[in-house]
């Protein structure tokens, strides 16, 4: 028997999920048919969340009801609050707890990600990420600039988050205070009384994965009920840095935009043109609205009264599920104390090897130079606490025109603590096509930060780089080419390529700039033509990658590592190209360019 309310959640909940969601909500409900049917007042909705099961990688407020699993706790009698507006089972402790807090979580979407997967996901800047633009120049006179820069995103999810009741088991009580379901004590006399991912029979590997799916690696001992009101603002990182180039802080304007959204004064300090620019350059999600009447979204004080007739949870408190695998308990199970450590180490090895980790979080930055007549040059910088991973180079105005300038040199730079990249382009001689700006993009990371799994798993990762070069001798009159080759148990992420002399004003010119291997770098770099300038040495540069983890059960990172190429063809009679994408799951870290004819010419593409 369940009121409007709760029925109305669940019906909505279960369209968007599936058949199986309809079968465990309904089996729990069945549990607790016998203490709230046909009561007057009703039970608190969703009561039986606290003393459930729980999957602690959803505990987030609008997904509490994914991480649900089955009753652990099965309550009896009946109780009322002193003012009569709610009943509840005896075992647990209500508290009447009305209060609001307003807050924002902000997230970094990189652009790099969505690239090959197609897809966004957001990830916390707790990490440290400060702003994604650092330049040589604030002016942007190219579209590929801005387009590199709109590849990072930042998002503001603001929202305001009410209790209205605090409903909590009281664990301290003298066990066994509560009567544990038939379902759970017979699926704990099941589970194996130890684990050893490398040694383990299929039965005991069923039992413990069964028990996972059914009750979770944790249980709510508390759940806040109120509601939930939130909204997403996202700012790409070019309109992001031209706001904050005016003084204006994005955060404070999300968080002013949505209170006037829902109307709730606000204290934050705005005039009117500030939130007009943010506005026109933000783009807005629909409102979510959890708990109380849904139809006052723009009416905040309504809303808010609204949650004493509707709550629902919205913050849950979560304790390890072996809390319960005690001899108080399970009196007559010798091996009770061996069954809560295997589970314990159980639930952290599924958590580890179960799911799929970021061992970075790539993200561009992106620089322009000054122009010049012959040749320009760019140096773009990764933001403090990140490292640099690979780097790139362009020109303005590398369309329209059968022999656009060329990459002379794409360097990393490391040494005294920088992490940055350097490009140099400059003219093809004899084409009279002078006075372009080069610009520079930077393949960042983190160097270090942590991501929670679950309640009780977090992991930390961290990356170290370094670069190592190698320089051709300058034997070849026309051509010249050097590998690169990171230590053992390095991978190589990107590179590049220099030549020995810059003086010309047609330099030698990059013809080959690629990874050989996981660990190796290539680059060849050849005379511009008919320029007499020869017996040029090249260094090629490779930069490699070390990942390091607290994990216990993930020794390896990364897990698989891959390069992948592309053939334009021979269509194009003065200028080809083609592009190359990582396959699903995977992450960009770097990439190089070749021409398909290096050992026929002296003067190649």
């Amino acid at each position: 028997k369940l009121t409007g309310t709760f029925t109305f959640y669940f019906v909505h909940k279960l369209m968007s999920t599936n058949f199986a969601w309809f079968c465990l909500i309904f089996l729990v409900s069945q549990v607790f048919a016998q203490v709230c049917v046909n009561v007057t007042p009703p039970c608190f909705p969703n009561y039986y969340y606290v003393g459930s099961g729980y999957d602690s990688r959803y505990a987030s407020p609008v997904e509490i009801v994914t991480g649900l699993r089955q009753a652990i706790v099965e309550y009896s009698g009946y109780q009322t609050l002193e003012d009569g507006k709610w009943g509840y089972p005896n075992g647990i402790a209500p508290v009447s707890y009305p209060a609001c807090t307003s807050n924002q979580n902000s997230n970094t979407i990189s652009g790099a990600f969505a690239i090959h997967k197609e897809t966004t996901e957001t990830v916390s800047t707790s990490i440290g990420i400060g702003s994604l633009y650092t330049g040589s120049s604030s002016t942007f006179t190219s579209n590929a600039v801005t387009d590199a820069l709109k590849y990072n995103s930042y998002s503001y999810d603001s929202y305001q988050i009410c209790s209205q009741y605090a409903l909590a088991l009281n664990l301290y009580n003298v066990a066994p205070f509560y009567n544990l379901t038939s379902q759970f004590t017979t699926a704990v006399g099941s589970l194996p009384s130890s684990f050893n991912p490398n040694n383990i029979s299929s039965t005991d590997s069923q039992n413990f994965e069964a028990f996972y799916k059914t009750y979770g690696d944790a249980f709510i001992a508390a759940a806040i009920e109120g509601g939930l009101i939130t909204q997403r603002s996202t700012l790409d990182a070019y309109s992001k840095a031209n706001l904050e180039s005016q003084d204006i802080s994005v955060s404070q304007q999300a968080q002013v935009s949505f209170d006037i959204t829902i109307g709730e004064s606000t204290t934050s300090t705005s005039n009117s043109s500030s939130l007009q620019a943010f506005q026109q350059n933000a783009t807005f999600s629909e409102i979510t609205v959890i708990g109380g009447n849904p139809s006052y979204e723009n009416d905040f004080e309504s809303w808010q009264n609204s949650l004493v007739d509707s709550p629902l949870p919205v913050i849950v408190k979560l304790s390890p599920i072996y809390v319960w695998m005690n001899e108080d308990y399970f009196p007559n199970d010798n091996q009770i104390a061996n069954k809560a450590q295997a589970y314990s180490e159980y639930t952290q090895w599924y958590l580890e090897t179960q799911n799929s980790y970021d061992i970075f979080i790539p993200f561009f930055n992106v620089a322009m130079g000054e122009q010049d007549e012959y040749q320009a040059s760019s140096t773009v910088s990764c933001p403090e606490g990140s490292v640099i991973l690979s780097g790139g180079c362009s020109s303005t105005q590398i369309s329209g025109d059968d022999w656009p300038w060329r990459i002379t040199g794409s360097v990393p730079q490391v040494n005294s603590g920088q992490q940055s990249w350097e490009c140099t382009n400059g003219e093809d001689d004899g084409v009279n096509y002078k006075h372009l700006k080069t610009f520079s993009v930077a393949m960042c990371s983190p160097q270090s930060y942590d991501v929670a799994i679950s309640s009780s798993v977090t992991q930390s990762i961290s990356v170290a780089t370094k670069m190592v070069s190698e320089t051709s001798d300058s034997s070849q009159k026309y051509n010249n080419s050097a590998t690169a080759t990171c230590p053992s148990g390095w991978y190589v992420v990107g590179g590049g390529c220099s030549v020995s002399d810059y003086t010309n004003n047609h330099p030698w010119i990059t013809r080959a700039s690629y990874p050989k291997s996981s660990s190796s770098w290539y680059c060849m770099a050849a005379e511009d033509y008919n320029t007499q300038n020869h017996d040029v040495a090249v260094t090629s540069y490779a930069m490699c990658a070390q990942w390091t983890t607290n994990l216990t059960y993930v020794t390896q990172l990364p897990k698989n590592y891959q390069i992948v190429s592309c053939n334009s063809g021979t269509g194009g009679q003065y200028a080809n190209s083609c592009t190359s994408k990582c396959p699903s799951g995977y992450y960009l870290a770097g990439g190089g360019c070749s021409v398909g004819n290096l050992n026929d010419l002296d003067w190649p593409w």
